[in-house]
């Protein structure tokens, strides 16, 4: 087919999602510029491919930190969604809830929010409540609360969001680890270390079995429960 055609933009988006979800972010980068390279000269700057290739690239400058670089990607991508799917899409939704992420680093809890309860009513519309992504984004606007001090509030949230991935995606997946720790960290917040501890444990377990010990998403939980055990 070529160097320049969609079927091979596709298949580098790929190799892409699995260098980054193996924490190699630089190959990651790589691999998601040459498709979205490919997609632009094809498509043009308003096509879906781009801005999911968008949406990728700004997900990743997330995940090194580099959050202006992650927003202008992010607001590329959210223009095109709206453009051409308008403000009810999933799609539309999950940038929203990035850009939402962004606004929650920088402090502006209540544009945070604002997004987060956007983001849940197009997905509860679109997906009903039993799926992943409306899993997500019930544990992130838990996450919010928590930031604010809101335990009361945060708590059923982040129950709910680990009461569906245990349905959907069942109790060895990354998901999962991911909410039972951030369910420890809400315990953790509010001094109950004896509820959160086995929360902590469980999550590293799954996350090892999963993902390996040299994956940051390891990395980072280990480094959650050492500072748990250390309070």
């Amino acid at each position: 087919l070529g160097e320049s055609h969609p079927a091979l933009a596709s298949s580098l988006n790929n190799v892409a999602v699995i260098y980054e979800k193996l924490g190699d972010h630089k190959s990651a980068q790589f691999f998601y510029n040459k498709s979205l390279q490919i997609r632009r000269s094809k498509f043009g700057e308003n096509h879906i491919d781009v801005a999911q290739s968008l949406q990728n690239l700004g997900s990743l400058y997330k995940y090194m930190g580099d959050y202006n670089m992650a927003e202008t990607y992010y607001q590329k991508s959210l223009d095109i969604y709206k453009l051409k799917l308008g403000e009810k899409h999933p799609k539309f939704a999950s940038v929203l809830m990035s850009i939402g992420f962004l606004y929650r680093i920088r402090g502006d809890y209540k544009t945070t929010e604002l997004l987060y309860k956007q983001c849940l009513s197009i997905e509860k519309k679109a997906y009903g409540e039993e799926h992943p992504s409306y899993a997500s984004s019930l544990k992130n606007l838990g996450v919010l609360y928590r930031k604010m001090s809101d335990y009361k509030a945060a708590e059923p949230l982040y129950k709910q969001s680990l009461e569906i991935r245990k349905k959907v995606l069942g109790e060895e997946h990354p998901s999962y680890a991911s909410s039972l720790s951030s369910l420890g960290i809400l315990y953790s917040d509010m001094g109950d270390y004896k509820a959160a501890e086995p929360l902590y444990k469980k999550a590293l377990d799954i996350i090892r079995n999963s993902l390996g010990v040299n994956h940051p998403s390891y990395v980072s939980s280990e480094n959650s429960y050492a500072y748990l055990l250390s309070k």
